[in-house]
């Protein structure tokens, strides 16, 4: 009996097209290449000498990336030294490809575009179907995983420590404005108006140092989340509910196009909704009275537009306004797109902005879609019905 986990990984597995433009075949115990154009002729290749086959036969070997041939049948017929390094095994051929599938690879949910084995590598794996089976390549860039990982974290601790220099004055400016109000509130002899006044002025003072404390926490743990599948429709529609205050106490009209399900993709849906929101918010705040939120989805991607009708941005500050604490506004920290870009960032995306008719300003993220369960090919199928009679 074939599992679900069968399924997804070997479908991860034969999602991506390959690189090789040629196939591996066994004459008589050895391993050559071939063009589709050359054919055997009494034991020999016609077209290709000797040294051509003994040098393809070397490549086949020697190449840094893992190749592995299988046949109709999900069998492994051919695999290269690096195909066993890098998978841990000391034996391929003859196997059966779900039954390596099945001991080597450990899908998590943070693995993006790569797959994770047993032994923590992060492996790209690419493929091309032949006419009787699978091309499979697999490259490691488990080291490159970690490069990128530690150089996120690094980033995030040097634009950490120039926020404490930078929002020290911000939050001291809020904080003693709260701790007067406070004293105020003290007062016995204090009418009941001037008391609601000072507590409604002591809300708003808070209220600013929490958003302050948020766009921190935000902008320091974006790059570490945990991802799940969701719907960006559903996405879409939690934004609306989020920011329904908002709008409403900025007198603006919020409209969505959200287009058909499913717009399946891999994120964590609070750093979305975060962002998204203070895309919206920051409209309101600009002084947009119509903001439209708008979906679109193609083969590879789903897009978010957050378009609004407010002042258009200057083109010397398009780029700018996403570099962590630049701020036009007295009272902002500077880290609102610098969080809708981390996060776009982290989710394998990537932050525009533009404009159209009638909105002036519109942002977009654009994600991956999420496509890890997807049909497997025909002679998966069936090797699957095979393993299930």
């Amino acid at each position: 009996m074939v599992t679900n986990f069968q399924h997804s990984a070997e479908s991860k597995l034969l999602q991506i097209k390959s690189v090789f433009k040629f196939k591996m075949l066994n004459d008589n115990g050895t391993k050559i290449a071939y063009n589709r154009n050359k054919v055997l002729c009494g034991g020999q290749i016609m077209g290709i000498d000797t040294d051509d086959a003994e040098l393809m036969t070397e490549v086949f070997s020697q190449v840094p990336s893992a190749i592995i041939v299988i046949d109709s049948r999900g069998i492994i017929k051919k695999a290269n030294r690096s195909a066993l390094e890098m998978l841990g095994e000391d034996i391929l051929e003859g196997r059966r490809w779900f039954e390596v599938i099945n001991a080597v690879f450990r899908p998590k949910r943070d693995d993006g575009s790569e797959i994770s084995t047993r032994d923590g590598k992060r492996l790209k794996v690419e493929t091309r179907p032949l006419s009787k089976g699978q091309l499979v390549q697999m490259t490691d860039l488990t080291q490159t995983r970690q490069l990128q990982d530690k150089l996120s974290h690094m980033e995030r601790l040097s634009s950490l420590g120039k926020m404490a220099a930078s929002l020290a004055h911000q939050i001291r400016t809020p904080l003693s404005a709260a701790i007067l109000y406070a004293a105020n509130l003290a007062n016995p002899k204090l009418p009941p108006l001037s008391r609601v006044a000072f507590q409604k002025k002591l809300m708003s003072r808070l209220e600013a140092l929490e958003s302050q404390v948020s766009d921190i926490l935000m902008y320091a743990k974006s790059g570490e989340q945990t991802v799940s599948k969701i719907d960006a429709v559903d996405l879409v529609e939690q934004v609306a509910n989020s920011t329904a205050a908002v709008i409403t106490h900025g007198n603006a009209e919020l409209v969505t196009e959200l287009g058909e399900r499913p717009m399946p993709i891999l994120g964590n849906i609070t750093a979305l909704n975060g962002a998204l929101s203070n895309l919206v918010t920051n409209a309101v705040e600009a002084g947009a009275d119509k903001v439209m939120i708008k979906l679109i989805a193609d083969q590879s991607c789903v897009t978010v537009f957050v378009a609004n009708n407010g002042p258009c941005i200057p083109e010397d500050k398009r780029q700018k306004i996403f570099e962590p604490f630049y701020t036009t506004k007295s009272t902002g920290t500077g880290l609102g797109l610098a969080v809708v870009q981390a996060v776009a960032k982290v989710h394998q995306g990537s932050v525009g902005l533009t404009s159209w008719d009638g909105y002036p300003v519109v942002f977009s993220i654009k994600i991956p879609k999420y496509v890890r369960e997807i049909e497997p090919s025909p002679s998966i199928i069936e090797e699957t019905s095979f393993h299930a009679a």
